[in-house]
Formats: C-alpha cells, sequence, structure tokens
C-alpha cells in the first residue's frame, strides 16, 4: 500500500518509516504542498486536518502527524508556552533559522536550559472519507523530555530546527516510556491499516 506523507517537511518520510515498518506499506512524499488550515485544539486534530486534506486531494491513502511543544517548568497556559503554535510567533510562520534564534533566547531567558517535550499527533485518512487520529498520551510523551539549550550544540537540521539547541535528558525511566509510546503509534496505524484493506477486500 503507498500512503502519502501529508506534509512539506523534506526530513518526514525518513522520520516516519520506522512506525510502518513490517505493514507492507510505502510511504511516499508527496508531489506538491496542500494548503490546509491547522484549525485543530491539539496536534491529533491539526494530524487530522492534513491526513484528510492530503487523502482528498490525491485520491490516496493519506498520513499526517503534528506536534506541540511544551515547557515542562512553565504552566501550560503561560503565554510563553509554544503549545500547537511552535513555528508561528507574533503572527508568522518562522524559518528554521528563526526558530533557533527564538527558542535559544527563550531558553537562556530560563536560565540558559529548560526541559521540554514534543506532544505528537498521528492521523490517517482514506479516499472514501475513512479516517482517524491518536494523540500521544503525556506520560508516554514525557519520555521524551529533552531540554532547550540557550546556545547551538550541533549543525542545523533542515526541517527540525530545534535539533540543534536540544539536549536528550539521562532518565532511565525514559526509555520504556519512548518504546510503549512508539508500540502504540504502531498498533494505532496497523489497526486502521488493516480495518481499510478489509473493507476495500469485502465492501458493503
Amino acid at each position: 500500500m503507498e500512503i502519502i506523507i501529508g506534509s512539506k517537511n523534506p526530513a518526514k518520510p525518513a522520520s516516519l518509516a520506522p512506525l510502518f515498518e513490517g505493514m507492507g506499506v510505502a510511504l511516499l512524499a508527496a508531489p506538491c504542498s496542500v494548503p490546509v488550515e491547522e484549525a485543530g485544539r491539539d496536534p491529533a486534530e491539526n494530524a487530522l486536518l492534513k491526513a484528510k486534506g492530503y487523502a482528498a486531494h490525491f485520491q490516496k491513502p493519506a498520513m499526517a502527524n503534528d506536534s506541540a511543544l511544551y515547557l515542562l517548568s512553565l504552566p501550560r497556559d503561560d503565554p510563553r508556552q509554544p503549545g500547537v503554535f511552535v513555528r508561528r510567533v507574533g503572527g508568522r510562520e518562522l524559518t528554521d533559522a528563526e526558530m533557533v534564534r527564538h527558542y535559544s533566547a527563550l531558553a537562556q531567558s530560563l536560565g540558559g536550559r529548560v526541559e521540554a517535550a514534543w506532544f505528537n499527533g498521528y492521523a490517517i485518512a482514506f479516499p472514501g472519507g475513512g479516517a482517524a487520529c491518536f494523540l500521544m498520551p503525556e506520560r508516554l510523551a514525557r519520555g521524551w523530555a529533552f531540554y532547550l539549550r540557550g546556545e547551538a550544540l550541533r549543525p542545523l537540521h533542515p526541517g527540525y530546527p530545534l535539533d540543534s539547541i536540544s539536549e536528550m535528558v539521562e532518565d532511565a525511566a525514559g526509555r520504556p516510556l519512548r518504546e510503549e509510546g512508539v508500540a502504540a503509534v504502531k498498533a494505532f496505524f496497523a489497526g486502521q491499516i488493516e480495518a481499510f484493506q478489509k473493507q476495500a477486500a469485502c465492501p458493503l
């Protein structure tokens, strides 16, 4: 089965491929960007909007993911929280280089480094209207906790600019949470793909 990735990020195919290992799926970069208004309340809703938009446009199964970034030392309603607007700051979308400058300055303002975590949502949509989404539970999202630093630690990674100012938290408790989280996402996609294939083989 071929599945379109609902994103214009060139780094997505390589990063998402492990989630589909063993499922007989070929992930395809979209040949063009499809305008989708990301008006969801959380990453799963935004991922669902993107997956539906790409599936309808290309008439192929499409998947998408979206992320919210939270600084774990700040209240969730603190105006400094990126939330679902990681790239959209001050009413406009930041470039990769601008993101690094903005978030390194934010980390500097909070003492030079601040613990953070990505809260990820995933979705898949099929031609004809079937679609579903999955939001990583907070307990599992914390398994990927890391520090945002006030200075660059490595060269810019196109598509994932904050990697250059990110430092993993060395926590033995994080590994099993990460493994459980990956397994949960794989199970979500596997279940949705199996249900679609069964329906396609036995149409009503």
